[in-house]
């Protein structure tokens, strides 16, 4: 069936002059962070910033090394809650 799905918030990595995300990455459990590529759905998940995803697609290296992630298909994970307060 393929790699399974990365999950993981959606954060943007840098900002247009207007103050609106210009690139996003996807932020994992395991602290690791993938650019999100543009081309095909990737750009949808531009409104999706600060929400937990799970995105199946093909990571690629970078000519600087960096990872950057072509989504193919995505869907957000509802147990996200942005407001929940964790009990210590």
């Amino acid at each position: 069936p393929g790699p399974p799905p990365i999950q993981g918030i959606i954060m943007p990595s840098r900002w247009n002059e207007h103050g609106k995300p210009a690139r996003i990455a996807i932020h994992t459990d395991d602290r690791q962070a993938y650019e999100i590529d543009f081309s095909g759905a990737g750009k949808e998940l531009l409104d999706l910033t600060y929400r937990k995803v799970a995105i199946q697609g093909k990571l690629r290296q970078l000519l600087n090394g960096r990872e950057i992630l072509s989504v193919r298909q995505y869907q957000i994970i509802e147990d996200a809650c942005e407001n929940c307060i964790s009990n210590p």
